[in-house]
């Protein structure tokens, strides 16, 4: 590597000019808009790509219902110790992050994360807490991964109610999740 290749004056003109060809090309707005050309012109891959961005108005639409949601928590924090999120991989990320970042709040049911098929771990879990005090959370982007149904049928189960669950998932898809459960 030269010198040259070590000076920000190169990457800083590189990014200037990346910066002038996005704003040429209106990438934020067609971003906003979810035009998956942005990235890709293959049929497939654009329609994969547009049913994943759905974070980009997302604050918006939760804005609308901010009252409700304040609602439900404040319930979730006077009926449950314990909120179990019950997913794996990207479903489980963030709240495990949050979990660690900010431990247990006085006042407010203890985050747990369940993201593991490992039987000790869940035998854990079942033995820690007092399952008609927990909300469980099942994350499921389909409603049809194998190991948040699992997790759901494990649960219910045992408390017998669905006043312990919710579900995060695609709108459609928790009635493809209770049929898979059988409930």
């Amino acid at each position: 590597m030269n010198s040259a290749e070590l000076s920000p004056e190169p990457l800083a003109n590189r990014i200037d000019k990346a910066l002038a060809e996005a704003q040429a090309e209106n990438i934020a707005q067609r971003i906003q808009a979810k035009d998956a050309s942005v990235w890709t012109t293959d049929d497939a891959v654009a329609k994969q790509i547009a049913s994943s961005l759905g974070w980009l108005n997302v604050a918006g639409e939760m804005a609308g219902v901010a009252d409700e949601l304040r609602e439900f928590a404040e319930e979730v924090r006077h009926k449950f110790q314990y909120v179990m999120v019950c997913g794996m991989g990207g479903s489980s990320l963030c709240p495990e992050m949050l979990a660690r970042t900010f431990g247990h709040q006085a006042g407010f049911p203890e985050l747990l994360v369940l993201d593991s098929t490992d039987p000790d771990v869940i035998a854990s879990f079942a033995e820690r807490i007092d399952a008609h005090k927990c909300l469980f959370v099942i994350a499921s982007k389909s409603g049809t991964t194998t190991e948040p149904n699992v997790f759901f049928k494990f649960w219910y189960d045992r408390v017998k109610s669905g006043e312990n669950f919710v579900a995060i998932t695609d709108p459609g898809a928790y009635g493809r999740l209770m049929q898979i459960i059988g409930i």
